[in-house]
């Protein structure tokens, strides 16, 4: 029941349009917060004889390189997010808009005039303090623009006094801008003159720290000052240095009376202060990430949050949470939510417990907060008792994590099955107008999948998922002939993939060759075991690309089959679709006959009529055309249908070393028909469903 209101909540945010447009955002900046990251790491070493070595190798050349490098990244973080909100929020109301120089020229405007910071020359907001004032004027200078550019009031001006298309543009962008930005800087006066402030995130940073201004070291205000500083980091807003005022007030003097205590020979007695804080609540950083960290990569199947995970290890181990918070992300996730808080608060509470028992002493010696967790739970309480408690939360932690991980898995797996459903669906509709579809470029739901699925088989390339199963072919005479090769590639869900998605794919995403060589070893070896069951003349098939097809990897490694096995290419026939013969023109015809000389055999699947030409049937190097399913299905209820399989056959009686095979073949009628019409080779669940190998084994046996 509980799954099912998250599921439901985190539904909800997905489908609103500015939340999604603030995830998307955060995933186009997870470049920058990784270089970030670790630059961050490189010059806030904890380890000493690291922290010389960089600070000092070659002058400091190390450490001025990493400086740098932070500064261009972690420390202009919100500069970035201003401009990837800006374009993404366009993009989603404004698709046909493909400029989008004006809505982020406003937007960035209104960033440094909302941040105050050429006023204060304080640019601290330009990190990652500055993230809800990036989002606020991307989203708001975005939707203003927009709403000014289409207004009627617009579209009464003329500019077409303008010969230049460029300076045309200009000019219709000027109003809107002008107005937008006016807009920021009257909004900014109002918040400097009426409440005295600097700037706008001036203002929101004193009303956060005005509400913990009365704060006191005890456990009522430390958890109150838990939850808020997390709720502000679920908000995009930096929780931690949102209240650095408020903390400073509180952990300073306690850890100062600790450290004078002890240095006259007394107890500390004081709990909360800056090392309790570092090494009990923010292990890992905020939201006691490690353990969310650890929960990833122990119980997340989803390949993205698993390698993100393995990206924030070294990170993470120092403290350094950015690439989980922003990558998976945390920021508005409503699913992680509650263990982003709780863990914090359960830290806490076990923490104070043990200190007011006498387990461990108050954590009263100064570290620098990127020392890794056991190591600054014994340097801070100058015991292995801290360490021992850091162990148990870290335990605890990942314990709590774990159902909310598995949870936000399940969302994403679901998600993901919609969209793939709906991408092969625009496939299945592709083959009917016959126009290309693409998915990678896409700048939608279906293009952000599309792009994940296209990672994870580009990293199962190494370690397939896939297997075979295989559709057996019979001839006039029920006798079977050979198979044809069916990849089965499960989804995280236990689905089956569509394999024309996964053709498509592997095109689009540049690895058809890479990926397509694995299955053919994966074949190759099926082939070698199923001739001994089916005989000398068996024909065994399998679908590739035509970019494989017409490459010199594909010679090389097929010449090298030939040579060690030198009765194999006989048993193979290498299909291309119907759609994708308009390539072969002369030259590539040469390559393919160069397959042909070698002794494999090749066909033509998914075929209509559509596109294969004279040039390429008297070429005399394909052996098989094997017509679309569709048109079986539709044999015997469309007259048109009819009349294509008619010019099909006759077509083919012209070339007699062409066979002709039918897909999908589920009835006798269907059969007969086909057969009448030249047809000799056929599959499908007439005869029978497609089968792992060993089931095919047994299959011909029994046959």
């Amino acid at each position: 029941m509980t799954d099912g209101l998250l599921w439901n909540i985190y539904s909800a945010f997905n489908q609103n349009r500015i939340i999604k447009c603030i995830r998307e955002s955060m995933l186009m900046v997870t470049p920058v917060i990784l270089i970030g990251a670790f630059s961050l790491l490189a010059i806030t070493l904890p380890i000493p004889a690291l922290d010389y070595f960089v600070k000092n190798f070659a002058g400091g050349i190390l450490v001025n390189l990493m400086q740098s490098l932070y500064n261009v990244t972690l420390n202009i973080l919100s500069v970035y997010l201003t401009i990837c909100v800006a374009v993404r929020y366009s993009r989603n109301i404004a698709p046909s808009v493909r400029d989008y120089f004006g809505p982020v020229f406003n937007a960035l405007c209104g960033f440094f005039i909302l941040s105050g910071s050429f006023v204060t020359k304080d640019y601290s907001s330009f990190g990652v303090t500055g993230i809800f004032i990036a989002m606020f004027s991307g989203l708001v200078a975005a939707h203003l623009y927009h709403v000014i550019y289409n207004s009627s009031y617009m579209q009464k001006f003329s500019y077409n006094y303008c010969s230049d298309i460029a300076v045309r543009n200009i000019f219709k962008m000027f109003t809107p801008s002008i107005i937008t930005t006016l807009l920021f800087l009257l909004f900014n006066a109002l918040v400097v003159i009426v409440g005295g402030f600097d700037s706008f995130h001036d203002m929101y940073t004193h009303a956060i720290n005005y509400a913990f201004a009365d704060m006191r070291r005890e456990a009522s205000s430390m958890l109150s000052y838990i939850i808020v500083t997390h709720l502000l980091w679920f908000m995009g807003i930096h929780g931690t240095n949102a209240l650095h005022g408020v903390a400073d007030d509180v952990f300073d003097p306690a850890l100062l009376i600790n450290q004078h205590l002890i240095s006259q020979g007394l107890a500390p007695y004081e709990l909360y202060s800056y090392p309790f804080w570092n090494v009990f609540i923010t292990m890992g950083g905020c939201g006691t990430t490690v353990c969310l960290l650890i929960s990833l990569l122990l119980y997340s199947n989803r390949s993205r949050s698993r390698d993100l995970a393995k990206f924030a290890i070294l990170p993470g181990i120092f403290n350094i949470n950015e690439i989980l918070v922003f990558g998976i992300p945390v920021i508005f996730n409503p699913i992680l939510l509650i263990p982003f808080i709780t863990v914090p608060l359960i830290c806490f509470s076990t923490a104070t417990i043990a200190m007011t028992v006498g387990w461990i002493p108050p954590a009263s010696y100064d570290i620098w907060w990127t020392t890794p967790i056991f190591l600054s739970g014994y340097a801070a309480t100058g015991s292995i008792g801290g360490a021992l408690v850091q162990l148990f939360n870290l335990v605890l932690g990942v314990w709590i994590y774990k159902p909310f991980v598995v949870l936000l898995d399940k969302e994403y797996n679901s998600a993901s099955m919609h969209r793939l459903e709906e991408m092969k669906n625009l496939i299945k509709e592709s083959r009917n107008t016959w126009e290309e579809v693409t998915f990678l470029d896409r700048q939608d739901v279906l293009g952000e999948a599309a792009r994940e699925k296209a990672y994870e088989l580009s990293r199962d390339i190494d370690k397939p998922r896939y297997k075979f199963f295989y559709q057996p072919q019979f001839d006039n005479h029920r006798k079977c002939i050979g198979a044809e090769a069916v990849m089965i590639y499960p989804d995280t869900n236990g689905d089956n993939i569509y394999q024309p998605l996964i053709t498509q794919l592997i095109k689009e995403g540049g690895i058809a060759w890479e990926f397509e060589k694995n299955k053919l070893y994966m074949f190759l070896r099926d082939v070698n075991r199923l001739i001994r069951t089916m005989g000398p003349h068996s024909v065994f098939t399998t679908n590739l690309t035509i970019d494989t097809v017409l490459s010199e990897e594909l010679f090389q490694f097929l010449r090298a089959i030939r040579e060690n096995h030198p009765q194999l290419p006989k048993h193979i026939m290498i299909q291309i679709k119907e759609q994708e013969t308009p390539r072969l023109i002369s030259v590539n015809l040469v390559k393919l006959r160069r397959l042909h000389n070698l002794g494999y055999k090749l066909g033509i699947n998914s075929f209509r009529m559509r596109n294969v030409n004279h040039e390429i049937m008297d070429s005399g190097i394909f052996q098989r055309i094997t017509i679309s399913s569709t048109i079986t299905a539709a044999i015997l209820k469309e007259e048109n249908i009819m009349k294509t399989v008619v010019g099909i056959g006759n077509m083919v009686k012209n070339y007699p070393m062409i066979d002709l095979a039918g897909m999908s073949v589920t009835s006798d009628t269907q059969k007969n028909l086909l057969e009448v019409k030249g047809f000799n080779i056929y599959q499908g669940s007439l005869y029978s469903e497609p089968l792992p190998i060993e089931r095919l084994e047994d299959f011909l046996r029994n046959k």
